[in-house]
């Protein structure tokens, strides 16, 4: 019920304008600014998600860390998908660089592997990339955080069958495949199987890639 969460919201908004000499003012006023951001976000709405999300960030340090560098890199992502890898990659790093200085191993996985999706994708600096997806997978498995184990070994993979290390690639997609069949998670599974068909293709095993 987006519009009934909007009307929510602008009350919100409204009541904060209001109150703006409370002492509690700064920190609901940048979480209502952040909900809007968010809701646009969602609804595909991106140049207003974004406004709102600068409103937000520019509210001053309000918010505990953890979640202002959410903030920064829920920005990123808006950055990027309005075209901006630039300003996304410069965002997600102000963000990487909150969560390590808090010590939020998810956060800082997470965005890494942003990170490295812009430069994979975005920006086609291939060495860069790699290293951020590197440093998202062995942060991961420090941290015993199997998903993003997961997902990290399919962002290398990718990133390796991109730069024709075909070899390397097809381990990391065998590691993500078994990962994610030991989490349950099926998304991941058949990304890795598709990544698996790819490597087998490429190496000239059209049966096995068939079966796959």
């Amino acid at each position: 019920k987006y519009l009934d969460a909007l009307q929510s919201y602008q009350l919100a908004l409204r009541r904060v304008e209001e109150t703006a000499a409370e002492p509690w003012n700064p920190g609901r006023r940048q979480l209502v600014l952040a909900n809007l951001a968010i809701l646009y976000q969602q609804l595909g709405q991106y140049q207003k998600a974004l406004d709102y999300y600068q409103l937000a960030l520019t509210s001053g340090a309000a918010l505990p860390p953890n979640e202002y560098a959410q903030l920064l890199s829920n920005a990123g992502t808006i950055y990027r998908r309005l075209g901006d890898p630039v300003k996304a990659l410069r965002t997600y790093q102000t963000a990487q660089d909150l969560f390590a200085r808090e010590q939020f191993s998810a956060g800082q996985i997470h965005v890494l592997q942003n990170i490295g999706i812009v430069y994979a994708l975005d920006l086609e600096e291939m060495p860069r990339a790699l290293n951020a997806f590197a440093q998202a997978l062995k942060l991961a498995e420090a941290t015993s955080n199997r998903r993003e184990t997961v997902l990290a070994h399919l962002f290398r993979g990718e990133a390796l069958y991109r730069m024709d290390r075909i070899s390397a690639a097809g381990r990391d997609f065998d590691l993500a495949l078994d990962g994610a069949r030991q989490i349950g998670a099926a998304e991941e599974q058949w990304t890795a199987l598709y990544g698996l068909g790819r490597v087998y293709r490429r190496n000239g095993q059209d049966a096995r890639a068939l079966e796959i």
